[in-house]
This record gives structure tokens, C-alpha cells and sequence, in this order.
């Protein structure tokens, strides 16, 4: 399940994909230095749409209880982008497991608790690159990642009978600057797992209606 689009520029195209999420996806690690080269076969493999140097720019993963959890990505590409153009790759799998986010399949560690309370989250990473072009030159002789890279995590909680006598409201009531973990399992295994390090609460709301949780 992917929607592309495409935006063909004299040398710069950019394209954006939707997936769900199957298992461990290695897509993640690409928010590095390095370009990456890639294709996306369809119509039963016999099509694709290629290119030779692009850069991640923004990894986004979305989970709802109750609901397959998805990741949409973004790449800007410098040179050859559009159909015809292939990579050597692996087979891919012929068959996915459908992953669904249930009730305490998403675990929230904070540096005062633990909470398995999570209905939703959504998590994003966006880094900003520059190009540099030389006089006359057709594609930039390099690439520039611009730190810091920045995150941001909304979540969705339930809160408990014991929300106001742990630790965990510090979160709202006294936030500070912390480490976060977020991580996404099915019954047996870690499917994926999110590291926030020196995080910084930015905003909050609370809601309440009569035979719904807060």
C-alpha cells in the first residue's frame, strides 16, 4: 500500500510514501550522511519507480489502538527519479503479517515510570539538508545535514485510578528534560522500539466525557 508523489524539478524530485507497518522496517536508519538508492516495484513487479541518490528527509510512524500502525516517509532525490530505474535488492517477502495495535501493546518508559496506558502515538523525525552547488555544476557536490535533528512525539493516554498517586503525573505536574523510550510490541516480541534523548515537554491537554475514559 503506497501513494507516491512526485515533483520532477530540473535535478531535484521529491517523493513521499505510505506503508504499514509489517515488522522491523530498516527505512529508519536512513536519517543519517549518506545517500541511498532504491526502487518501488508494482503491477506485480513488472513496473517501477527508481532512484539513484536520494536522502531521507522526514520518518514518521503513526499507531492507534485498534488500528495497523503506519509509517509515512519522504525523500528528496538529486539526479534520475521515475519509472524504469531498479536496484539490486533481495526478494522481497511474498507474505506480511498483519500487525494491529492492541490494549498495552505500546509501552511509554519515562525516568519516573512505566505506562502501558498508551492508546495512540505519533512520532517524527525531520532533517533538514542543503545542497551545494558548484559553479556550473548540474547535481550539488555535497549534501549538508543541519543539526540538531529534531523529534517530535505526541501520545495518547489513559489515565488511571492511580495517575495522581505515582510519579508518572510529573510528566504534566513537573516536567523536566528527560530520556524517553517508546516501544511496540505484539504479544511475544519487540516490533519496534524509539529512543528520545534529552526530551522536553511542549504542551498538554486533558478530556473527559461521561462513559469514556479521560
Amino acid at each position: 500500500n503506497s501513494t507516491i508523489k512526485a515533483f520532477q524539478g530540473e535535478l531535484e524530485s521529491s517523493f513521499e510514501v505510505s506503508r504499514l507497518i509489517v515488522g522491523v522496517d530498516p527505512i529508519r536508519n536512513l536519517t543519517g550522511e549518506f545517500p541511498v538508492t532504491g526502487h518501488i516495484a508494482y503491477s506485480g513487479a513488472n513496473k517501477s519507480f527508481g532512484f539513484h541518490t536520494g536522502y531521507l528527509n522526514s520518518y514518521q510512524v503513526s499507531a492507534t489502538v485498534g488500528q495497523i500502525p503506519s509509517i509515512i516517509t519522504a525523500f528528496t532525490v538529486y539526479g534520475s527519479l521515475g519509472g524504469g530505474i531498479t536496484s539490486p535488492i533481495a526478494s522481497p517477502q511474498t507474505a506480511y503479517p498483519i500487525l494491529i495495535a492492541n490494549p498495552g501493546s505500546i509501552v511509554l518508559t519515562l525516568e519516573e515510570a512505566v505506562s502501558k496506558r498508551v492508546i495512540s502515538f505519533d512520532y517524527k523525525v525531520n532533517v533538514t539538508r542543503t545542497p551545494y552547488y558548484g559553479m556550473g555544476s548540474i547535481i550539488p557536490f555535497e549534501i549538508a545535514t543541519e543539526y540538531p535533528i529534531f523529534i517530535d512525539l505526541d501520545l495518547g493516554i489513559e489515565i488511571d485510578n492511580d495517575y495522581s498517586s505515582n510519579e508518572f503525573n510529573n510528566l504534566i505536574c513537573a516536567p523536566r528534560i528527560q530520556n524517553i523510550t517508546l516501544e511496540f510490541r505484539n504479544c511475544t516480541d519487540s516490533i519496534m522500539s524509539f529512543v528520545l534523548q534529552n526530551a522536553e515537554l511542549l504542551s498538554e491537554n486533558f478530556g473527559a466525557s461521561v462513559n469514556n475514559n479521560t
